[in-house]
Parts: C-alpha cells; structure tokens; sequence
C-alpha cells in the first residue's frame, strides 16, 4: 500500500493518517512580513537523568499516539493529545530549550511534542527547526506545526495568564520543504500546506503547490490537492481535473472533493465522466457525488452518470 499519511520517525519510520477535512490560517493580505512568536530558550543544565526521562516519556506517547491514529481509535487519540499538551505546558521552557541544544533524538521528540502545547509561542521554534540538518528532526516539525493549525485554539501567556491568540503560520516557511530529497518531508509539507494556504495566499505559492500536483509520491500528492483547494483559486481548476485521473485512489478521492470545494461548475461534467468510468471505485464516485450536490445544488443521492446528465445539461454544462 503506497503511503499517504504524515509521517513520524521515533524508533523507526511510521506513518499516521490525515483527516480529509481541511481548514485554513492564511497570512493576512497587505501587511508587513510575518515574524515566528518568540518563546523563551533556556540551554539545558538539568540533571541528564530528567531530559532523558522527558525524551522517553514524549517518545512513548508518540508511539502510542501512532498506533491509537492508525487503529483509528479516536477517543485514546483524543486522551494522548490532551496527556502530552499537559505536560508539555508544565514543561514548555525546558522543551524548547530541547529543542534548541539536543542530541536529534530530542529534537526530533520535542518537535513533535510542542504541535500538542496550543502555544504560539511554539511557532518560532518550530520554524527555526526546520531548518535542521537532520530529515527525521524537520519532518517533526512540520509535524508539529501541522498539529498546532489542526487545533487551531491557541493561546500566549501574558504576565502568567492564559490569553487566547491566533495563531499565523506563513506559507513561505514551509514551500521549500515541497522540494525536499525525502518524499516523507515533502508529504509533511503539503499536509501543513493544507491547512495555512487560502485565497489570500499570493499567487507565487499557488505555483509551487501546483508542481507537488505532480511529485512521485502519493501522499504529497493528495495533500497538494488539498492545499489547492483551499486557496479557491479557479486556476487551480485544471490540476484537480488531471487529479481525477491519478492511479492512486486516495488522490482521485481528494481531487474530486477539492472540484466542489472551489466551487467551479465546469468540474461538473468531468465529475459525471468519473461517475461514467465503469471500474472507478466506489469512494471515488461518491466523494464526484459529494461535490456534485454542491456545485448543482441538487439533492441527489445517486452514483449513475445517466442521473446527473440532465442537470448538466440543464445548466448548460453538456449538451442534450
């Protein structure tokens, strides 16, 4: 089975599954460069025994994390994420600091482990790390900023208090990463891509999205059509279109999802050919039905083309 999922490296390479739903945090339009929220970096003088404690402790959950996403039970899931955010808000100063002056086997752990923290204070070494000479430490931090945005309830302490705050993450830091020699990095990337870009991304990212359209490895793929669905961009139309035809299964399904999400109503027969292709699988004609309702406006629960072909043709889409 070909690897669509993000990825996570502990003891040994894993991969863990994305949700098909997908938000976005897009950097405001007009204003001036985005700066990473500082956090505070205290190099580590504590006993090595505690940080090596704190490095097992982070990398067991996240083993555990894995293995609860992959079996998709999503309540131990829920019960990991809220355990690892806890004591990493007892512990953030001394994480980052981790993060900052660790072995890569603590980087790598504490990365992962600040995307549970809700802190936006955890974005300025996130993206710091990402430039990390180590594959495994930035594929963490992608990771990690992925989860920070998938909440996307954050917070920042003022004077000791919990104040609510959004958080920004900037596309520009993670583009290059879409071009990274490690297919598992590039999937990471899109993955966050597809949740920070929107239709205020500046056209320059959307160009980049649009060669991952075409990498060699599934998993970046479905994720850049999701990125390029979330910026509701019309020229992201003909992409998606050529997504339709992918051999991967997953990449069809999200191509066909992301048609309707940008709402163009020329997807509309090309969906109705997908409904028309006799060995599609059933998940792929049913996400075409779901944007089909959506771009038609139509209630209709049905996989056959010859259903839909009439209301194409009577918005003009086909002719009669």
């Amino acid at each position: 089975m070909s690897r669509i999922f993000p990825s996570l490296v502990f003891l040994a390479p894993i991969v863990l599954l994305a949700s098909c739903e997908s938000t976005s945090t897009t950097k405001p339009a007009d204003t001036a460069p985005i700066l990473a929220p500082e956090a505070v970096v205290i190099p580590s003088n504590e006993d090595p025994s505690k940080r090596n404690d704190r490095l097992l402790r982070l990398e067991w959950s996240g083993d555990q994390w894995w293995v609860a996403t992959q079996r998709q039970e999503w309540d131990k899931v829920a019960g990991i994420e809220k355990l690892i955010g806890d004591y990493v808000a007892q512990n953030f100063d001394l994480i980052v600091g981790d993060l900052k002056f660790g072995s890569p086997r603590h980087r790598r752990a504490m990365a992962f482990a600040l995307g549970f923290s809700r802190r936006v204070e955890a974005v300025g070494p996130l993206v710091d790390t990402l430039k990390d000479t180590y594959y495994e430490v930035v594929l963490h931090s992608l990771l990690g900023l992925y989860q920070l945005v998938r909440v996307g309830d954050t917070y920042t302490m003022v004077n000791g208090k919990i104040v609510a705050a959004p958080l920004v993450v900037d596309p520009e830091w993670v583009l290059p990463h879409l071009k990274h020699p490690r297919a598992e990095v590039r999937s990471n990337a899109a993955l966050v891509l597809s949740r920070i870009v929107g239709p205020t991304t500046p056209k320059g990212a959307l160009l980049v999205i649009v060669t991952a359209v075409d990498d060699t490895d599934a998993a970046t793929r479905v994720h850049a059509m999701a990125a390029l669905g979330a910026t509701l961009d019309r020229e992201a139309f003909p992409y998606l279109v050529k997504g339709l035809r992918d051999s991967v299964e997953l990449v069809r399904i999200r191509a066909a999802l992301e048609l309707g999400r940008i709402h163009e109503k020329d997807a509309v027969p090309y969906l109705i050919n997908t409904l028309a292709t006799p060995d599609e699988k059933l998940d792929v004609k049913r996400a075409a039905v779901k944007s089909l309702v959506e771009l038609t406006g139509e209630k209709l629960d049905s996989i056959e083309a010859d259903a839909w072909k009439p209301i194409a043709v009577k918005m003009g889409l086909l002719k009669g």
